[in-house]
């Protein structure tokens, strides 16, 4: 918590993270989200990439680096947590992680930038890479902030829609249309916004088909919902999967400490799990036409080709 950053080290560093900037920029998958993520947050600190761009990278000297240091890494922002059988020797724990961390003084200069969703209509990006073998694409809505109750709800929908082989898109895109090799949804959450995307690699020549064919299966779940059972089947393999990562501490340590430094009301693990058991097919049909809604589409494409303007006209619901 009070590093050197001598500036030997800095310019030593500094290769190495433009090194991984241009891994990133060969690997489409994670170009992809990186459009899609700036398409939605243009212009504000949200829409940047985490790792920079490599002009700023060159600009920076030790002591920027110190002062952002001192303006966000302050005893007010910090939050220690630890998992595992310590009940025995928590008040020891507590005493020597005081004294570990006593030396940091002083409280934060700011906040974090919020950002308000501004959409009303269906939005394009086309990033052109010449020597991409594959056309990857992100398909998503704007959709809620982190605090809100929707989130139940919304996890096992996307749990429903697009997570592992027994989805609907991965059964409809790659089992029956043979449309791609992996297709998969998401969500990320933060203080003031939130999305939901669709994530799918295709060749080039079926990116409209693929277009087409997920759009087809909004349309269907926001017509017609999703059924009791595969709410009954999402719920229990939820559960599954809490129940082998809650043995983890790693992962109690994530689910504990996120709460406690976002600043939200500590929900446990059976806490959750209980909102997750309230959550009935009608709680879920309510909110599809709420968020997947045309003025609040989004799709980004990376491939070898231009912009292609037919692309646009696809995002129909």
């Amino acid at each position: 918590m009070a590093p050197l950053l001598e500036q030997k080290h800095i310019d030593r560093e500094r290769d190495v993270i433009i090194e991984e900037m241009k891994r990133y920029e060969d690997e489409p998958a994670v170009k992809v989200s990186e459009a899609f993520h700036g398409m939605l947050y243009p212009g504000t600190k949200l829409g940047m990439p985490i790792i920079g761009r490599e002009k700023s990278l060159r600009a920076v000297e030790s002591a920027e680096l110190k002062e952002y240091h001192t303006r966000w890494y302050t005893p007010d922002r910090l939050v220690v947590v630890l998992a595992g059988n310590l009940k025995h020797q928590a008040s020891h724990i507590k005493q020597k992680t005081e004294e570990w961390f006593e030396c940091l003084t002083g409280s934060s200069m700011g906040d974090i930038e919020l950002v308000r969703d501004i959409q009303s209509e269906p939005k394009v990006e086309i990033v052109t890479k010449p020597d991409a073998q594959q056309a990857h694409i992100t398909l998503g809505i704007r959709a809620f902030n982190r605090d809100c109750e929707d989130r139940y709800a919304w996890n096992l929908f996307n749990l429903i829609m697009g997570v592992s082989f027994t989805s609907r898109l991965f059964r409809e895109i790659r089992e029956k249309r043979g449309l791609c090799y992996q297709i998969r949804s998401t969500a990320d959450n933060w203080k003031d916004v939130g999305y939901w995307s669709i994530y799918a690699g295709v060749a080039t020549a079926k990116v409209e088909e693929t277009v087409q064919a997920v759009m087809h299966e909004l349309s269907k779940v926001v017509a017609g919902g999703v059924t009791t059972g595969e709410v009954a089947v999402a719920k229990k393999r939820l559960k599954t999967m809490l129940a082998f990562k809650s043995e983890d501490p790693e992962f109690l340590n994530e689910f504990y400490g996120r709460q406690e430094l976002f600043g939200q009301k500590i929900i446990t693990l059976d806490g959750y799990l209980a909102k997750i058991d309230a959550v009935t097919k009608q709680d879920i049909d309510i909110l599809l036409p709420r968020y997947i809604r045309q003025e609040t589409l989004n799709l980004a494409v990376v491939w070898n080709m231009p912009k292609d303007e037919k692309l646009q006209k696809l995002l129909i619901l």
